[in-house]
């Protein structure tokens, strides 16, 4: 008996911890699908070319940095810039896979991998994956983008 009750010390320190998990956790619990969800919408804006209504999930004060930036971006820099992608190239096809989302009352972090397939005005065809890591905040009804950082992890995948 003596060798039982010596082995199982840690049961209440088991029971605590998961009694007081949630407590430590800051995580909404159930917002990891909204979050995804609009990521999945300016997405499919983007993929669209639907500049005004992609823009529409850029925070004013937007900073994004991407691999093949040599400085970051601000919201309106990146609206220059994308305006000059839509007149250029198509998505034909794309995927979004989300590595993991992490929430903090109103601020979400969310790392992803994405492939694209794209094709140029002269019909040419390119594939380029790459990963991202989104970092968005709750205004109303809406998770917008406060900040990225990622980018083209394929060759030549610009």
């Amino acid at each position: 008996m003596k060798l039982i009750l010596k082995n199982i010390w840690f049961l209440p320190v088991y029971i605590t911890l998961l009694i007081s998990t949630p407590a430590f956790s800051q995580e909404t619990p159930g917002g990891h699908a909204e979050v995804w969800n609009n990521v999945k919408a300016y997405w499919h804006l983007w993929a669209e070319r639907d500049l005004d209504g992609f823009m529409e999930y850029f925070d004013k004060g937007f900073s994004g940095w991407n691999y093949d930036n040599p400085m970051h971006m601000n919201k309106e820099a990146t609206r220059k810039w994308l305006t000059l992608q839509f007149q250029s190239k198509e998505v034909m096809a794309y995927d979004i896979s989300a590595i993991d989302i992490k929430i903090h009352d109103t601020i979400a972090v969310v790392h992803y991998y994405y492939s694209f397939l794209k094709k140029d005005t002269q019909g040419k065809e390119q594939k380029c994956t790459g990963r991202k890591s989104d970092i968005l905040m709750k205004q109303g009804d809406k998770w917008l983008l406060i900040a990225d950082h990622g980018g083209h992890t394929s060759e030549k995948g610009n």
